[in-house]
């Protein structure tokens, strides 16, 4: 599990003390690989993003909320 966050850098790992801006959680340059989950935390995430990751029937990356609703 990787953790996003809305003041996340590119630079962050992904863990919760230090993590990934959007855009790279996103990008050919995120560390998720099939099976991965990317967590984004609360916050307000300004922009247009579009994901180029991709998974496996079996094992999709998924990209969910830290807290339903």
């Amino acid at each position: 599990m990787y953790f996003v966050a809305a003041w996340g850098t590119p630079l962050g790992d992904g863990t919760w003390e230090h993590p990934l801006d959007l855009v790279t959680a996103l990008s050919s340059k995120s560390p998720a690989k099939p099976g991965d989950i990317l967590t984004l935390r609360g916050g307000i995430y300004k922009g247009a993003f579009v994901s180029v990751l991709t998974g496996t029937e079996n094992n999709p990356i998924t990209a969910r909320s830290r807290r339903p609703g």
